[in-house]
């Protein structure tokens, strides 16, 4: 490098010695090449990569903040949501549990839009997981219908679902095959013709999969794009109509079918419109219903459990509240609640209870510093610890794992994975203890 008055010139020197007739040294001779503009470029590569490796870590934390922010009052208001529908006090009338039911479905609803965002870090990131299990495609199927509700209306476009008599049992993530489900039936509507009609209809196929097909009758796929539309953020013009949309929902759908082991295919005609498929595979198992399963879960809090204590570290008042009332139904099972890691400590050490849930964002001394602290103590170290969080994460939950916790649950958490999750514990503590 060489400064000049005109700023730095980075040049690139090739030279060997230079004798005299006698073999004396003299010198050296080469060449010298101006490689200030390659320097300049390498400068720049560097920076950029720097740059986006910042923005993307930005953009990692903005979305763990903004799903923590969004799942801490759906925990509450999906939480309460099913304690009334479970009418444990009074009963609901009919009119009561259909209130009640849909603020279950559009709060379980605005879960999956968050889930959707986070999904699409976690593809770029080769991180997504899916939680595999037995599925009644037609009750799925169903739900999404009726989800879809709204935006059939407002496109101005009629379901056709052609699986309502659907008893199909396939090996899915439950969630997941929703979120499927959803995204091409939008995509149907928003991509239909006014007056449209969109189908849904299954078959069995030879090689042991159920094939789910939505079809539309819309303006249809050019042949020209047909190669692009997995490609993320690639809308295909879309996006200079009207028509809403980010463009990342295929790409989704067909890194999240693939990852449960299914297939997704398509055909379009243009001005007759698409049809689009998900291939699911098999699965025997019968299909539980929720109620069941919530049933199922209570009924295993046995009379060994019935001096059972729970510490509940958390500083949100409405998911304590929500606790409280979930553990009026399992008494005596008793709780009591700390609103910080300090005072949780302490009624730890005081009160000896069974089983400890710990919320990770806590204010001052978080979960992860709180269950270090713990693990320190020999008054306390013995007792399980059970993570509340709504950090979903990949990367708060591994720590979780490394960091001592028992298990960890994130919110909104469902009342029937929280009443196994606590018998399993309880059970294990029982099982120790004779």
């Amino acid at each position: 490098m060489v400064s000049t008055p005109l700023g730095r010139k980075f040049f690139r020197i090739c030279g060997v010695p230079a004798f005299d007739p006698d073999g004396g040294f003299v010198g050296y001779r080469g060449t010298g090449t101006d490689a200030t503009k390659i320097k300049e470029i390498e400068i720049q590569l560097r920076e950029s990569k720097l740059a986006a490796e910042a923005a993307n870590k930005a953009k990692s934390d903005f979305l763990s903040n903004m799903s923590h922010e969004l799942r801490t009052p759906l925990n509450a208001v999906l939480g309460f949501a099913e304690v009334l529908l479970a009418g444990y006090d009074t009963p609901l009338t009919e009119k009561q549990r259909g209130y009640v039911d849909h603020i279950l479905t559009g709060g379980s609803h605005l879960l999956d839009l968050i889930n959707e965002v986070l999904d699409l870090a976690k593809v770029e990131a080769g991180a997504m997981t899916q939680e595999m299990a037995a599925v009644n495609l037609g009750s799925v199927i169903e739900e999404c219908v009726s989800l879809s509700s709204p935006i059939f209306a407002k496109h101005e476009v009629s379901p056709v679902n052609e699986a309502v008599a659907c008893n199909a049992t396939v090996l899915a993530d439950p969630q997941r095959t929703k979120q499927l489900i959803l995204n091409l039936l939008s995509n149907a509507a928003k991509y239909n013709r006014h007056g449209g009609t969109v189908t849904i209809s299954v078959e069995a196929l030879d090689d042991h999969f159920h094939r789910l097909t939505i079809s539309d009758t819309g303006q249809g796929i050019p042949i020209h794009k047909q190669d692009q539309i997995f490609k993320p953020f690639n809308r295909l013009g879309a996006d200079k109509t009207a028509t809403e949309g980010t463009g990342i929902g295929l790409a989704l759908t067909k890194s999240i079918i693939e990852a449960m082991g299914g297939r997704i295919g398509f055909s379009s005609m243009v001005d007759e419109g698409s049809r689009f498929w998900l291939d699911f595979p098999l699965c025997d198992n019968e299909v539980e219903s929720p109620a069941a399963v919530v049933i199922d879960g209570m009924s295993k809090i046995d009379s060994h459990f019935d001096n059972g204590l729970v510490l509940y570290i958390e500083d949100n008042a409405a998911n304590v509240r929500l606790m409280e009332a979930l553990f009026e139904q399992l008494a005596p099972m008793r709780l009591i609640a700390a609103n910080n890691a300090e005072e949780g400590l302490n009624l730890a050490r005081s009160s000896q209870p069974d089983l400890i849930l710990l919320d990770i964002n806590l204010p001052g001394v978080n979960g992860f510093e709180a269950i270090a602290r713990l693990k320190e103590d020999a008054l306390i170290r013995h007792i399980p610890v059970i993570g509340l969080s709504a950090d979903a994460s990949g990367s708060t939950i591994e720590r979780a794992r490394n960091g001592g916790f028992t298990d960890y649950l994130t919110k909104p958490v469902k009342l029937s994975e929280l009443v196994r999750t606590l018998s399993r514990e309880m059970e294990y503590k029982h099982v120790s203890n004779q």
